[in-house]
């Protein structure tokens, strides 16, 4: 299997994974809108809007397809290409207000609010891991917490 399979494959998961959120969460009575593939929110990293009378709530989806193995989530903090030779902050330091990480094995959304999931991250001493992306040249890098020891919401996605 080559790369660009591996990668058509993870692009229709991630995709599947923010359609399973948006409709498990308009079967809530909450409506988000799919905004994954609208360059404007590319830079927030946003995969879902929900518009409020008070304010713009921003998720992220996020597909794991090894948590089920691994039983945690990837908390990436930095990204580093030294071939360009930028660093940039990871998803973590992004300026939203959910994560919805997707156990896609299992179908289990794991809904965490940004700041209690960094809160968490940062309350012990944790692993790291490094994922590399031979595509674009460059690694992420960050520290995985279990599962069993976050705070959220838990929802099976059917």
């Amino acid at each position: 299997m080559n790369y660009s399979f591996i990668k058509q494959i993870n692009a229709s998961n991630q995709k599947e994974a923010v359609k399973l959120c948006q409709k498990y969460e308009a079967q809530n009575g909450i409506g988000l809108i799919d905004v994954s593939e609208n360059p404007k929110w590319f830079e927030a990293g946003a995969d879902l809007i929900e518009e409020t009378p008070n304010e713009l709530i921003l998720i992220d989806v996020k597909c794991d397809e090894r948590m089920g193995e691994t039983g945690n989530v990837a908390v990436e903090l930095i990204e580093i290409s030294s071939l360009n030779r930028f660093i940039k902050k990871g998803w973590a330091y992004k300026n939203l207000h959910y994560i919805y990480y997707v156990d896609w094995k299992n179908k289990i959304n794991y809904k965490l609010k940004l700041g209690q999931l960094l809160q968490e991250t940062f309350a012990k001493s944790r692993y790291g891991f490094s994922a590399y992306h031979p595509q674009e040249k460059y690694f992420t890098l960050g520290v995985l917490v279990p599962v069993k020891e976050l705070t959220s919401e838990r929802a099976q996605l059917t």
